[in-house]
């Protein structure tokens, strides 16, 4: 791998855009053609991974699921002791409900639901098997702490951007899942309806697969699929910002000269 300088988005650029962000940036990206070029902006450092752990977490049920081990048809009982705040739609709703594995996993990614998460992070057998499969496939950073909504002290879920974005690549290119599964996973994210920061201001035409993470403590992050031709993965991180919307702004900006500058790759 290595860094490739954009004419718009070059480590000068990165810093403008950091400065227009009003916290710290890192990029990572890459093309997944012919041309495998990558470029990056302080993508070993930590950031919040928010609701990008949902990402891993995702891979983990689905691989449970072709190992046999769960079903996508089994049916969870949601009660009002589940519910946290944050984002989604289930704490919201009477209960109890009954919900397969399915409609959780879907909730989760397409609407980053935070009670539907904390329930396939349970079926999945906990925190610890979500961290085993990122140790076994190499991501030493980006670790699950905490379920979302329930803070702890010093327990943080974490993430750099360059093992975001090279935990969606592998997606893409199916090493992790089963092709039909892997086809699932990827038809979540398309659905995703958080579409405020990589998809911005891209083409309407363009399909963007994307996870958004967003924290109340200045995070404001989005790693992307975008089905340009060739196709690439963008994963833009932020954190300590004063002013989210123009953090999601900012993303929005990168994704939209990346997209540029690809098109020409």
């Amino acid at each position: 791998m290595y860094s490739k300088q954009l004419p718009t988005i070059e480590i000068g650029g990165f810093r403008r855009f950091e400065k227009q962000s009003s916290g710290t940036l890192g990029v990572a990206c890459g093309v997944l053609g012919e041309k495998k070029e990558e470029w990056f902006y302080k993508e070993e450092e930590n950031f919040p991974a928010a609701s990008l752990i949902k990402l891993p977490l995702l891979v983990v049920a689905l691989k449970k699921v072709e190992n046999g081990e769960i079903s996508l048809f089994q049916r969870i009982s949601v009660t009002e002791r589940d519910k946290v705040d944050g984002a989604g739609i289930l704490k919201e709703l009477s209960s109890p409900l009954n919900l397969s594995l399915d409609d959780l996993i879907t909730l989760m990614i397409v609407i980053s639901d935070n009670t539907a998460s904390n329930l396939v992070i349970d079926i999945v057998g906990g925190i610890e098997e979500v961290n085993r499969f990122l140790i076994k496939a190499g991501f030493n950073r980006t670790k699950m702490q905490r379920k979302f909504m329930i803070f702890k002290e010093g327990l943080e879920n974490v993430t750099t951007p360059k093992e975001i974005y090279l935990f969606l690549k592998n997606l893409f290119l199916g090493n992790y899942l089963s092709s039909d599964l892997t086809k699932k996973a990827i038809s979540l994210l398309l659905r995703q309806q958080y579409r405020d920061k990589i998809p911005l201001f891209l083409p309407s035409g363009i399909k963007v697969a994307n996870k958004t993470g967003e924290l109340p403590a200045g995070v404001r992050s989005d790693v992307a699929i975008i089905f340009s031709n060739p196709p690439f993965v963008l994963a833009v991180l932020t954190k300590g910002v004063k002013d989210p919307l123009k953090a999601d702004r900012v993303i929005a900006k990168i994704s939209r000269d990346t997209f540029n500058y690809v098109l020409k790759v």
